[in-house]
């Protein structure tokens, strides 16, 4: 299963930094990163910010069991979308459309 991504934005300036697993960071001025679950604690520390505070990534990376109302950041379809338990689909919470 792949981990889970969310998405931020580095502090005013970007800069680079680099956590204590070797992992490095590097942002820039308005241009956001998707950055693994594990890793967002310490880059708030450092200025990041966390701007969809939901998981997010492609279409195949969607939670295999999701909970009803969870919602995820589908980057294939481009919009936040939420798992319809009595439907068993994931919606666009806009048109309530299956997605």
């Amino acid at each position: 299963m792949p981990y889970v991504n969310y998405r931020m934005l580095p502090p005013p300036g970007g800069g680079t930094w680099t956590n204590q697993a070797g992992r490095t960071y590097t942002g820039a001025d308005g241009v956001v990163q998707d950055v693994p679950q594990f890793d967002t604690q310490q880059l708030v520390g450092h200025g990041w910010s966390v701007i969809i505070n939901c998981p997010c990534g492609p279409t195949a990376e969607r939670p295999a069991k999701p909970l009803d109302g969870e919602e995820f950041l589908d980057t294939t379809v481009g919009c936040v979308i939420a798992y319809n338990a009595l439907r068993k689909a994931w919606l666009n919470p806009l048109t309530g459309a299956a997605v």
